[in-house]
């Protein structure tokens, strides 16, 4: 006859399965009486997770925003002086009239955050405001480094107070009247960040019609 492994060899007549299942029960107890530890019961409801901290979705444009103006400043870095307004075709928007029209998009971006508009030259929005052409005409253009200038105030006031958006403010109307361009104040900077990338993507192909080296 095949007598089964787990009866084998009892000991006081108990079974040796059965001893080690009662052992391991006075084992389990005896923890429990030294820690004080109780395992939950069955069924019994899992003590609740602390939520993550909302992200601001403010926060998230303002690095894309950063992002995209750091690729700026790369690709303009070593731009020869004499190339300021050179276009491959009469359609394309050479680096000096980019650079005045990036200025003047994030004053008024920057209006949408606060209602205010910071002065620049009186010329300035016939020259390189919405609606405006580029011109091959280097002399019909302030010089770069004053047209910089004014593009990196511009950027840093707009920065300035979109590091100012609290997550409750990020999905309110903007102070500004964005004619329907910006749905929020965060979108304001989403659409600054779509914004300065894309004219950066026209400065990369000027830069490889002009035989400058990639920054990627």
């Amino acid at each position: 006859m095949i007598r089964s492994k787990f009866l084998t060899k009892p000991e006081h007549g108990i079974p040796t399965m059965a001893r080690k299942k009662t052992a391991k029960r006075n084992s389990s107890s005896t923890a429990t009486r030294r820690t004080g530890t109780k395992h939950p019961a069955a069924g019994a409801p899992k003590p609740a997770r602390k939520a993550a901290p909302a992200l601001n979705p403010a926060k998230r444009g303002l690095d894309l925003v950063n992002w995209a103006h750091g690729t700026t400043i790369a690709l303009l870095a070593d731009w020869p002086a004499d190339k300021l307004t050179f276009q491959p075709s009469p359609h394309d928007n050479h680096a000096l009239w980019t650079i005045g029209h990036l200025a003047t998009t994030y004053q008024w971006l920057a209006s949408l955050l606060d209602g205010t508009w910071a002065p620049l030259p009186d010329n300035y929005n016939a020259m390189f405001g919405m609606g405006s052409k580029p011109v091959p005409d280097a002399a019909a253009y302030p010089p770069m480094s004053e047209v910089r200038s004014h593009f990196d105030r511009a950027y840093e006031r707009f920065v300035d107070l979109a590091a100012r958006i609290r997550s409750a403010d990020a999905s309110k109307p903007t102070i500004g009247n964005s004619h329907g361009f910006c749905r929020d104040r965060a979108d304001v900077l989403d659409k600054a960040a779509w914004h300065e990338g894309w004219h950066s993507g026209q400065l990369s192909s000027l830069r490889r019609a002009l035989g400058l080296k990639s920054i990627m």
